[in-house]
């Protein structure tokens, strides 16, 4: 699923329809989301500044993660494991601090197996 320039926006609604979806009734898979929020206008050769958060999405509610893991995971070749270098103006934050209207489908404690992010 992907939502454009400025997801952030739409996942609320993406996560609900997700957790209330058919497929959801029966996949026991974890689905990791990623918003962003573009903080200025973007100018074509100019890098734009943005907000990152990211959050594990199950039937039974999600789960933000914390800044230090959406760090470390974008920070990480999955393929290989290596650090990569930092992105240019980009600012990680906690889940909540991005979209504090999740709230009402965070799991609460003991909702999901613990999830260890790669690090």
């Amino acid at each position: 699923m992907t939502f454009g320039s400025d997801n952030w926006q739409f996942l609320r609604e993406a996560a609900s329809r997700l957790v209330r979806s058919e497929q959801a009734k029966t996949d026991p898979d974890t689905y990791v989301v990623f918003a962003r929020r573009f903080d200025e206008e973007t100018v074509p050769g100019k890098v734009p500044h943005k907000t990152v958060a990211a959050y594990l999405v199950r039937r039974e509610g999600i789960i933000p993660l914390s800044r230090h893991d959406v760090m470390a995971a974008s920070a990480t070749d999955h393929n290989t494991g290596r650090k990569l270098p930092p992105e240019p103006k980009v600012k990680y934050v906690d889940g909540l601090d991005l979209l504090p209207e999740l709230q009402p489908y965070v799991l609460k404690a003991g909702g999901l197996p613990p999830t260890r992010m790669a690090h």
